[in-house]
């Protein structure tokens, strides 16, 4: 009699083995078939040693986090023109007909609109003294002033 629960108890504790196996197989497969990869890779690590606090009573509590896959960007390189001084020369010329147009609309408000034709020829009149001469008065003296002290002194006094 002591043979049957013995051996009743072999069986159920073998069929429990077999049973673990079987699940953790089934689940390693699914893993490698969700990856994509059957092979392991060198310093890759199994979800289940990845995250311990996944199995016990309150696993239900802890979401699972997939982290994004990170990859550099794919950067092309812009063409360089076969001319290197093509992009200044443009820029030159840009700046170039701006001022062009910004002196003829100068001009055109300078003169009222009068005409956009060449300005006729005039030839400056001496008229006037020059600024040099307004100032400092022309060489000629109308007046004798008196050259020498003595004469200064010599001078009427004003009264």
């Amino acid at each position: 009699m002591e043979d049957r629960p013995v051996a009743r108890t072999l069986r159920l504790l073998v069929g429990a083995i077999a049973m673990f196996f079987a699940t953790s197989a089934q689940g390693q497969i699914i893993n490698e078939s969700l990856s994509g990869s059957s092979a392991v890779q060198p310093g890759a690590t199994h979800a289940a040693e990845q995250e311990p606090a996944a199995s016990g009573p309150f696993s239900w509590m802890v979401p699972k986090v997939t982290l994004p896959k990170i990859s550099m960007p794919k950067i092309e390189m812009p063409k360089m023109p076969t001319n290197a001084f093509a992009p200044v020369k443009a820029s030159a010329r840009k700046v170039k007909d701006g001022a062009r147009k910004a002196w003829e609309g100068t001009k055109e408000i300078f003169t009222f609109g009068r005409g956009s034709g060449e300005p006729s020829a005039r030839v400056a009149s001496r008229q006037q003294p020059s600024m040099m001469q307004r100032m400092f008065g022309s060489g000629e003296s109308t007046e004798s002033q008196p050259q020498t002290m003595a004469e200064f002194i010599s001078q009427p006094r004003p009264e």
